[in-house]
């Protein structure tokens, strides 16, 4: 082998070594990349391994935790996906992806203003033309409009049969007002459909 250049891995038998990048830093990136081969092919936990291995030789890198963050996600380890979002955004604050797979976290949990707040009106701010997180802002914000329409019914129905612990006269005040207030980057067009018809 000549002198700068380093053996990484099978799929990618050898990298010209620039200046200034490390043996750890080439090592990390191979880990990374063998990582996304398995996201590719939905083996969720080795990229997982992957992913960490890359961490432990390159912890300030955003986008291993971002990864790993969806990794995390798609085998339902939600609050291991928030963690590792939480750090990239932490690590890079103007990654995109990263606000983008903490939205998806929220969501698949059903938080989906959070989900909006914390993730997808960020990343839309870092990335307005990504068509992938206008479609997540638009299901988020069609899940939390069903989801207050669903509380609001709920409670609705809990006033109409008072029970010992519901007397009339207390119990919650439900609010009906619209639009829900929902904070969006300016210039991004996102609107919710909220059905309010009861059966």
């Amino acid at each position: 082998m000549s002198a700068g250049v380093t053996k990484v891995s099978k799929s990618h038998p050898f990298k010209l070594k620039k200046p200034g990048i490390s043996e750890e830093d080439i090592l990390a990136e191979a880990y990374k990349t063998q990582g996304n081969s398995y996201m590719s092919d939905s083996q969720f936990n080795k990229a997982i391994d992957l992913y960490t291995m890359a961490i432990s030789m390159c912890g300030d890198n955003a986008v291993y935790y971002s990864n790993r963050a969806a990794a995390h996600t798609h085998i339902g380890k939600y609050e291991a996906a928030i963690a590792d979002s939480t750090k990239a955004i932490e690590l890079d604050p103007e990654y995109s992806k990263a606000y983008s797979r903490l939205g998806l976290a929220y969501y698949s949990q059903g938080k989906y203003k959070e989900a909006i707040e914390k993730g997808f009106t960020k990343a839309l701010q870092l990335d307005p033309n990504s068509k992938s997180i206008q479609e997540n802002m638009q299901a988020a914000l069609k899940k939390f409009g069903e989801q207050q329409t669903y509380s609001r019914q709920s409670g609705h129905e809990q006033q109409q049969q008072p029970n010992a612990n519901n007397r009339q006269g207390s119990g919650p005040q439900f609010s009906s007002e619209f639009p829900i207030q929902i904070s969006v980057p300016e210039g991004v067009n996102c609107f919710a459909v909220i059905e309010t018809s009861g059966d």
